[in-house]
C-alpha cells in the first residue's frame, strides 16, 4: 500500500467512525461528554481501561465510574485522597482492575499535584519513570 491508498483507506474509515451515530454506542462516548481536555484525558483513559469485550458494559462501566467520581474525573483525580480507593471495589468487572485503577488515581494525583494542570496529551515516556 502506498501513501496515497493508506490516506484515502484512512479517509474512509473516518467517513465511516466519525459520526454522531457511531459515537453515541461506542466507548468513545465518554470522553465526548466533556470539554474540559483535562476530563477528557482522564475519562478517556479510564474507559480504555474497560475496553474489551461488550461495547455497553464498557460504556455502563465507565459511566459507574464517572458517578463515583461526581462526573469530574478530573476535580476527583486533583482533590481526592488515596484511600478512597477503598469505595471503588464493587466496580470491579475483572480481578485485579480495582488495584489497577487505586495505582492509576495516585499516578494522576501525582501528575496532577506537580503541575497546575495537564497541559500536553498523557504520553508514553519511560525516561520519566
Amino acid at each position: 500500500m502506498d501513501l496515497q491508498q493508506i490516506k484515502e483507506l484512512l479517509d474512509r474509515k473516518v467517513a465511516e467512525y466519525n459520526t454522531q451515530r457511531f459515537i453515541a454506542k461506542d466507548p468513545v462516548c465518554i470522553p465526548h461528554r466533556f470539554a474540559k481536555k483535562q476530563d477528557i484525558e482522564i475519562s478517556g483513559f479510564f474507559a480504555a481501561m474497560f475496553a474489551w469485550g461488550n461495547r455497553t458494559t464498557i460504556i455502563n462501566k465507565s459511566n459507574e465510574l464517572l458517578q463515583l467520581m461526581d462526573g469530574s474525573p478530573y476535580d476527583f483525580c486533583y482533590t481526592t485522597k488515596k484511600m478512597i480507593c477503598k469505595n471503588f471495589y464493587p466496580l470491579s468487572i475483572v480481578p485485579l482492575m480495582d488495584t489497577m485503577r487505586c495505582i492509576l488515581f495516585i499516578f494522576f494525583q501525582i501528575i496532577i499535584g506537580n503541575t497546575i494542570a495537564l497541559k500536553v496529551p498523557l504520553i508514553w515516556n519511560p525516561g520519566l519513570l
